[in-house]
């Protein structure tokens, strides 16, 4: 009888040894799991922020592209206007004065930089 009594001792003492155990397992095992899946939603999230900060930069772009070509519009049409009007009636006048108008072109004609900065904007895009 005693030795009934000593298997069944053992038997519990077993059984909470492998639950003891597979305890430890299972608590690993989520720990191990919420990790991975804090993982995913931080590079999700990163995922997120990267194509958010991409979208920003290309409606940066679109607008300052539309910005300079209103600006750049203007200042041809000012340009064509101011030489056709006074500046080519004075040269057709004066055959002396067509170099010096041709050159006081070239001096007043803006430099447009519009390319430049979209230069700028593009690989910050990419």
């Amino acid at each position: 009888m005693q030795a009934l009594v000593d298997l069944f001792t053992t038997l519990i003492q077993l059984i909470f040894v492998v639950a003891l155990v597979l305890a430890a397992v299972a608590v690993w095992g989520y720990n191990t799991l919420r990790k991975l899946a804090e993982n995913v939603k931080e590079a999700q999230s990163n995922v997120d922020i990267a194509l958010r900060k991409k979208v920003s930069l290309i409606n940066r772009l679109s607008e300052m592209a539309n910005q300079y070509r209103e600006g750049e519009k203007l200042v041809m049409l000012k340009v064509s206007q101011d030489n056709s009007e006074a500046a080519m009636r004075d040269s057709y006048q004066q055959s002396t004065a067509m170099l010096a108008t041709i050159q006081g072109m070239a001096q007043r004609f803006p430099d447009l930089k519009a390319t430049d900065q979209f230069k700028e904007l593009l690989p910050a895009i990419e």
